[in-house]
């Protein structure tokens, strides 16, 4: 068995190279070498607070008594949502808009919390991201174009087409919007164009001055060799500018200082060097800071801290956690009126990997563990938005054996 491992190598070097992840791979090979090693030390990895956490079976979260004591005691009640949402947000009159796991291409209102829904809008495909302006103006992305709506819902028109019939937004991360009313989208697609030719890049921004009446498209990243797709669109206030990461092989963040996306020389790049991190696909900006969580798929996988985007605190995932990325993370105000950072780290690769919800307020450096599943059976996710900070986050949890879905609020 070992020697046929050996024969393996040379073709495994080949496909490293072909398809540009040689440097990924060195980098991923380096941080496994130091964690096996040591060499991080303890200081270096993020620590939890608890050990005793909820768990989920085939009927979703199961919360016995002692567990349930626990979160109450910090302050946070779990209730099993009357639908199963999947993708929702808040418009500024504290509406849930969202979709349901069952109904795909519906987008539905609840005006009592979750207790009853009506049917807004019915589009041409699966809703993937909604995002809700400072004016109050409804978007909703479905693959291959995003729509918006200025009447509450009513009646939504196409505003924009993508560069593929594959590509949306990502969920809390791929859409935002600067204090003087700039929208700017970053599109995500995986399309693979076949006979050894790579991903087709997908890697553009597309700006808007007029809240979504028109967009102007900046090929920026694509001519900077990014090959596949944007990551994470983030108005910082930190600082007063745009923050941008890309996808696949080269992993980069960018930072546009006056959020003029169609000057090139306004980008700077932060890390030069895959080794220096990036790979965000998530983020939060809270208490004087930026957390960043990011996107190593099998590889070791941070959470990083920083103020200025210059310098960088890191914090190493530790096993049976590190090889999931931080797909996404929220902020929650909590009864204290503090603010938490929720994150969930997804890994559907194996199920020696384990996945986590966690969460931690500003007076805490340890985390604390909701709990912890198998991304083969489960996939669970983040599922509100809001420009404002809500008292509550939601998440969804699908069952993959069976298809159930369900979705739970956490405040």
């Amino acid at each position: 068995m070992g020697y046929r491992f050996l024969f393996k190598i040379p073709s495994f070097l080949i496909t490293i190279v072909r398809t540009g992840k040689l440097v990924e791979f060195i980098s991923f090979l380096v941080w496994e070498l130091i964690h096996k090693t040591g060499f991080f030390r303890n200081k270096k990895y993020l620590s939890f607070c608890n050990d005793d956490t909820l768990f989920l079976n085939g009927d979703g979260l199961c919360i016995n008594d002692k567990v349930s004591g626990f979160f109450i005691s910090r302050g946070i009640s779990i209730r099993k949502e009357v639908f199963p949402w999947a993708v929702m947000s808040f418009d500024s009159d504290n509406n849930i808009i969202g979709r349901l796991y069952d109904d795909e291409d519906g987008l539905y209102k609840s005006a009592d919390d979750g207790e009853s829904i009506v049917l807004m809008y019915r589009f041409p495909g699966k809703i993937k991201s909604i995002f809700i302006s400072e004016k109050n103006t409804i978007f909703v992305c479905i693959k291959g174009a995003l729509f918006r709506s200025l009447d509450d819902g009513m009646v939504f028109e196409k505003t924009l087409v993508f560069s593929s019939a594959e590509s949306y937004f990502l969920l809390n991360n791929g859409m935002t919007e600067s204090p003087d009313g700039r929208l700017v989208v970053g599109e995500y697609a995986s399309v693979f164009k076949g006979n050894g030719c790579g991903w087709e890049s997908c890697a553009y921004l597309y700006y808007s001055d007029d809240e979504g009446v028109s967009w102007n498209r900046s090929d920026f990243l694509v001519g900077k060799g990014a090959n596949k797709h944007v990551h994470l669109v983030r108005y910082s206030n930190l600082l007063g500018g745009l923050i941008v990461t890309d996808g696949d092989n080269k992993k980069r963040l960018w930072i546009n200082d006056d959020l003029t996306a169609q000057e090139k020389s306004a980008w700077r790049l932060v890390n030069r060097f895959h080794i220096q991190t990036g790979g965000y696909i998530s983020m939060i900006e809270d208490d004087g800071k930026m957390v960043f969580g990011t996107d190593y798929m099998g590889g070791t996988n941070f959470i990083i801290e920083s103020v200025n985007c210059m310098s960088f605190k890191k914090l190493v995932i530790p096993d049976p956690y590190r090889k999931s990325p931080v797909w996404n993370m929220l902020l929650r105000k909590s009864k204290e009126n503090m603010n938490e950072i929720w994150a969930i780290l997804h890994s559907s690769i194996s199920s020696n990997i384990k996945s986590v919800l966690m969460y931690k307020n500003s007076r805490e450096d340890r985390w604390t563990r909701v709990f912890e599943y198998d991304g083969t059976e489960y996939e669970v996710c983040l599922i509100s938005t809001s420009s404002k900070i809500k008292n509550a986050i939601y998440i969804s949890i699908i069952d993959k054996l069976t298809l159930k879905s369900s979705a739970y609020r956490l405040n």
